[in-house]
């Protein structure tokens, strides 16, 4: 339905994988257990705070900036977000649409 929706609107759609997105701190990339229960996350790490839901929607959008694909490989020369092994870490931007997704991406 989603993709029927999208074409009829002349928008894209984006499949990310959200797994150990709730797990995830947004803020230092360190992971740990997160039962459905617990509401607010607190990272033992790096001592943030944050609603579960929002940590989740902060690594999603960090997601979606680091994707790899064929049309998104051009634009990733300016380097705004490197993907690492604990997450996304942000570089400066020197591109005019790369300081764009760096001012969403720290606004997040």
């Amino acid at each position: 339905m989603l993709k029927y929706k999208c074409v009829l609107s002349g928008k894209e759609l984006h499949f990310l994988d959200e797994r150990n997105t709730s797990k995830m701190c947004s803020g230092c990339g360190n992971v740990q257990a997160m039962p459905l229960w617990k509401r607010t996350y607190c990272c033992v790490e790096c001592g943030l705070v944050m609603d579960r839901d929002e940590n989740s929607a902060h690594n999603i959008l960090a997601r979606f900036f680091a994707r790899r694909e064929p049309h998104a490989q051009a634009r990733s020369e300016c380097g705004v977000l490197h993907a690492t092994q604990s997450g996304v870490e942000v570089k400066e931007a020197s591109c005019e649409g790369q300081v764009q997704q760096l001012n969403l991406f720290e606004r997040a």
